[in-house]
């Protein structure tokens, strides 16, 4: 397979990701309230960034691995990201908490949101070009074949 320059750090940017959401992840477990207005607060976002942990961390899995299906992954990891940034702007409950969720939102959710479409979009011009010759051919992993118009 012909490598595309993003193969190259863009696993590294996602296992790392990955890596610093854990302790986050605990934090957040260990600090936010047991409740808000709804039940269950500390579970529902807790148990968000551990499912953000492991897009992420498979994600990095699959562009190591140069797997196609980082596409998919990488597309999943952008829209909850997205996600993220929105509900930790719009669930602020202080200024200080409003702030720091704005700073986030800038500095890594919305950037690893972009580089995660990004990824997405070279993973999928790399499946179409065929650069994914080693993988077994099935539907999900291999491009139908050309449609050849009928004379």
């Amino acid at each position: 397979m012909r490598s595309y320059p993003l193969w190259t750090w863009a696993p590294r940017v996602y296992a790392v990701m990955a890596a610093v959401l854990v302790p986050w992840t605990v934090y957040l477990a260990l600090t936010l309230p047991d409740r808000a207005t709804e039940s269950h607060y500390q579970v529902a976002w807790a148990g968000f960034d551990a499912l953000l942990i492991l897009l992420l961390a498979r994600t990095a899995y699959l562009g190591w691995r140069h797997r196609p299906q980082a596409m998919l992954t990488a597309a999943a990891v952008s829209t909850m990201l997205v996600i993220d940034a929105w509900f930790d702007i719009t669930t602020a409950t202080t200024r200080q908490a409003l702030m720091v969720a704005i700073l986030l939102a800038v500095t890594f959710e919305i950037p690893g949101a972009i580089l995660s479409m990004a990824l997405a979009r070279r993973a999928h011009a790399a499946w179409i070009a065929g650069l994914f010759a080693s993988d077994p051919p099935t539907s999900l992993t291999t491009p139908p074949p050309p449609r050849v118009p009928e004379q």
